[in-house]
């Protein structure tokens, strides 16, 4: 059994080292006090009056609105009001800061009903609890009163610098994504995609534009963007939260109103920075996310194991037949034991420990352990896979565990998949029974309080449980865990994603299929299992940012030419590549760190070693030959689907990535 860190203070909104009684529970506001939130700047200050104020952009069970308080310089008297997104102002009461803490409590009064919001901020970021009670009456004192959520952002924290800064735009009938960045030298630039527009959705999605910003000083902005026949002009202004201005174009067209909202609060930007500044978004982003995701990421209490071996059963002779690992020089020799962990964690509102089972299986390389220990992989499955499956030579998606097992690396093949019905049913209703139950991979129930739904998000808790992997990983001798890497397809590489992206063990990732740009994969009929239950993803991350959280630690990222999965946007891989030349600007240090891997195939796994089948010639890792503009307003370059080799293998190139001792 492993011992986890102490349950001191783990806690995701008011609560401390909390009661472990099954009674009667205290309000939400009269838990523990909880650790400190570090230092974060959110409130504005004027010395001469003696007053500050704060405004917080939020959305309050469910709904869109702005937070203003003010009071005197010593955080007394605070009061403030509520204003929805219709206008209307509600006032807000029994308002309290504590500075060291983060935790914000108030009372809004809506509609003859009293809504308690008890929070807490870190860096800037604000998650927590909305509690009902009648007019008059005291915070509710039981739990289950605090039904819904709050999540939301400081706009004094977040105005620190005006760049980065995403922005949501609708411009006339069209849906668009504008980008601003600082280069080296100082100037403000930036990126302007289309994405949607009101009658086709993202079948009307163009490519990147690289756009001139004429001024942008957090407030006024204007730039432009030149087509083929015309350039449109840019104006507007931003107040906190939301953006309005005009478009005009040369060629005559009516003017079109734009309107926007800031998005993407914890852009890391396309410019660059350096080390020192890249580490330091890392740590705050990483805590943004853990507090957003993961109830603060709360370590295990206690991790136990039950190992034992096991024979699995091909699910036919034949190896799948898009492989390309060349099995023919790989035997399978390796052994297989069936792996339960059970992971315990404190309930943050101060009931007894909750408890996660993981299931998966581990795959060990004949023999010795060489000095040092082998290397290790953490493998996870898509939609409708499991543990088992990856470890299936005859899978037709996942069998890529059997490859680097072939390979002589430790393999914890891990089951990934999905709530049960009753912790995700507002945001979708199939795999009821899990993804693969008949293998082992059922249903995954939230982390969740007795009384209370999940302050988790799933991709969270997916992320938690890799974590949980690599705990136990780190217990095998045989193992060298500095050489430790993470790899999934679809729904398995976004997992691995935010897994290296969250845990900084991680010595390399593999994701494949999965570098979408979310805004066009929110309008894709894809599945909604990444999006939150609370709040939006959209608000907060892309995927380049989960790319900088990885950097410069190597980041192989695998798409196909024929990968449509998340763009009708043709050719399909000009996200992937956009997305792309984004995420660059993390590995300016390390630009070897990081590979698109733009394989000839589809949603699927790829080494490199042989032509699927034929056991011909040698394929090796293929990157785009072109992976940004060649010129100044050069729109091409996305589409060319032209690659050249990097000599070598996606076995060669982890094998380089994590050297032996």
């Amino acid at each position: 059994m492993l011992s986890g860190r102490p349950l001191a203070c783990f806690l995701a909104l008011a609560a401390g080292c909390g009661p472990t009684s099954t009674g009667p529970r205290r309000p939400l506001a009269s838990l523990p006090t909880p650790p400190a939130a570090g230092a974060q700047d959110v409130w504005a200050t004027d010395p001469g009056a003696q007053t500050q104020s704060s405004r917080w952009f939020l959305t309050l069970a469910g709904e869109p609105v702005t937070l203003a308080l003010d009071g005197d310089l010593a955080g007394t008297h605070l009061a403030g009001s509520v204003t929805a997104g219709d206008g209307a102002i509600d006032p807000v009461d029994n308002v309290s800061w504590n500075a060291v803490t983060g935790v914000l409590d108030f009372r809004r009064v809506t509609s003859g009903v009293a809504q308690w919001v008890h929070a807490r901020a870190v860096e800037g970021v604000l998650t927590g609890r909305v509690g009902y009670g009648a007019l008059g009456d005291d915070p509710p004192v039981d739990l289950a009163a605090y039904s819904d959520h709050v999540v939301g952002w400081n706009e004094v924290y977040f105005s620190a610098d005006v760049v980065p800064r995403v922005f949501d735009l609708e411009v006339g009938d069209n849906r668009a994504r504008l980008r601003l960045d600082r280069d080296a030298g100082g100037t403000i630039v930036g990126r302007f995609k289309v994405y949607a527009d009101e009658a086709d959705g993202n079948a009307a999605e163009e490519v990147e534009y690289d756009v001139a910003v004429q001024s942008w000083d957090g407030q006024t902005l204007a730039f432009t963007r030149d087509l083929a026949n015309a350039t449109q002009t840019f104006s507007a202004t931003v107040d906190g939260a939301t953006l309005a201005g005009t478009l005009t174009s040369s060629d005559g067209s009516p003017a079109a109103e734009v309107a926007g909202m800031r998005v993407e609060l914890l852009a890391y930007g396309f410019a660059g920075r350096d080390a020192a500044a890249r580490a330091d978004w890392q740590t705050r982003t990483r805590r943004q996310l853990q507090h957003l995701m993961m109830a603060d990421d709360p370590g295990p209490l206690s991790l136990s194991a039950d190992r034992a071996p096991v024979t699995l059963t091909p699910a036919s002779d034949d190896v799948a037949a898009d492989r390309d690992d060349d099995t023919d020089n790989w035997p399978d020799d390796y052994a297989v034991d069936e792996l339960h962990l059970t992971a315990t964690l404190p309930d943050p509102y101060g009931g007894p420990a909750l408890a996660r089972a993981l299931h998966g299986f581990l795959a060990t390389p004949p023999g010795s352990a060489p000095a040092g220990g082998w290397p290790a992989i953490v493998v996870l499955n898509g939609h409708d896979g499991s543990a088992r499956g990856t470890l299936d030579p005859s899978d037709p998606l996942y069998w890529y565990g059997d490859a680097w097992a072939r390979r002589g690396y430790v393999v914890l093949a891990l089951d990934v998949g999905h709530r049960p019905l009753a912790d995700r049913s507002a945001l979708y209703h199939d795999y009821t029974g899990g993804d693969a139950p008949a293998d082992g991979n059922g249903t995954h129930p939230a982390i969740r309080a007795e009384a209370l739904d999940s302050d988790w998000v799933e991709d969270g808790e997916r992320a938690w449980d890799v974590a949980r992997a690599i705990d136990y990983l780190a217990t095998l001798d045989d193992v060298d865990t500095a050489r430790l890497a993470v790899s999934g397809l679809s729904m398995g590489g976004e997992v691995a994603t935010f897994a290296a992206a969250l845990d900084p063990r991680v010595a390399a990732v593999v994701p494949a299929g999965f570098v979408p740009d979310l805004t066009v994969m929110a309008l894709n009929g894809n599945h909604p299992c990444w999006r939150w239950l609370f709040g939006d993803p959209l608000d907060w991350i892309s995927v380049s940012d989960l790319h900088a959280l990885v950097a410069p630690r190597p980041l192989v990222v695998e798409t196909g030419l024929a990968d449509a999965t998340f763009s009708r946007l043709a050719p399909p891989f000009v996200d992937g590549k956009e997305v792309a030349r984004r995420s660059r600007a993390a590995f300016a240090d390390a630009p070897d760190a990081f590979a698109l891997y733009l394989h000839p195939g589809g949603h699927e796994y790829r080494f490199g070693d042989v032509l699927p089948q034929s056991g011909a010639a040698a394929l090796d890792v293929t990157v785009p030959a072109i992976d940004g503009p060649r010129t100044p307003g050069d729109l091409g370059w996305a589409a060319d689907g032209t690659t050249e080799s990097l000599g070598g293998t996606l076995t060669d190139l982890v094998a380089g990535f994590l050297p032996g001792p």
